[in-house]
């Protein structure tokens, strides 16, 4: 075992050694007092690598921000703590437009923009590679244009709404190598869960029918013991799922807004497996 270095009225972080205490397996270990009043156990070797700066009150302090920059963004000032207690931080991105930001995501990098930085590299992408007239681009295009525009009218409902892409989708290369194996121009993205993100695992392609099924405002109907979305009865008996909305909502009954102009083979199936 190397001799023991004497850290005794060292000041590390928040930390100021004040004793020794018991090795912690093979490593010194030391009795430190915190600036909060705390005394807490670390090793030596954790002190001067800098792995620990206080007994642990420091975590979720709120270092000031304002003024500093962060790729494209300044930080203007305080705006709140997030679900996680993190600090949130207005910022005004270099474009113009203003955005919160949380102070762990600016520090380690992890955001640099109000979103356009990403906008703007997947437009050069698209026309150094042609990839304007490609389906399965357009696709992604929209995705992100979706969760990090706030101008695009559908953000409300999904970046709005907390909805994002996950790391490795913001790179086309990547989401054309999990999803475009599957993909046909006849499908659109659907996420499994609705309250989901776009990642792996919680994509796959689906028909306009299927999404519709899966959307959050689609209505369940109960009738003749069965219960299935509005889309799903309209397809079933040959209707037009606006068309049934529209009944429905004008009053109409449930009998009424599923079996006028449906398919009489359609009506005639469902009777017979009631009868069955």
């Amino acid at each position: 075992m190397p001799p023991k270095i004497n850290l005794m009225g060292q000041r590390f972080g928040r930390l100021t050694v004040i004793g020794e205490a018991e090795n912690m397996g093979r490593r010194p270990a030391w009795l430190c007092r915190c600036d909060c009043g705390t005394e807490t156990i670390k090793t030596g070797t954790a002190l001067r690598c800098g792995e620990v700066k206080s007994c642990g009150c420091a975590k979720g302090s709120k270092l000031d921000l304002v003024g500093q920059r962060f790729g494209r963004l300044l930080a203007i000032e305080e705006a709140g703590r997030n679900a996680k207690l993190d600090v949130l931080w207005l910022c005004r991105c270099d474009c113009g437009k203003d955005t919160v930001k949380s102070g762990s995501d600016l520090r380690r990098g992890g955001t640099k923009s109000c979103g356009c930085l990403q906008r703007e590299a997947a437009a050069r992408h698209a026309t150094r590679h042609g990839l304007n007239d490609n389906p399965l681009y357009r696709r992604w295009r929209n995705m992100i244009d979706r969760t990090s525009n706030p101008k695009n009218k559908a953000y409300p409902d999904y970046g709005g709404r907390g909805i994002g892409v996950c790391e490795r989708w913001k790179s086309f290369d990547n989401f054309a190598a999990d999803m475009g194996p599957a993909f046909s121009p006849d499908l659109t993205l659907d996420r499994i869960d609705n309250d989901g993100n776009y990642e792996p695992g919680n994509c796959r392609w689906a028909t306009q029918i299927e999404q519709q099924r899966n959307r959050r405002s689609n209505r369940n109907i109960t009738w003749r013991g069965r219960v299935m979305p509005v889309a799903a009865w309209s397809e079933v008996l040959g209707l037009k799922r606006h068309l049934v909305g529209q009944r429905l909502r004008q009053g109409w009954s449930v009998e009424r807004a599923l079996t006028t102009g449906a398919d009489p083979a359609a009506l005639a199936r469902l009777t017979a497996s009631e009868d069955a």
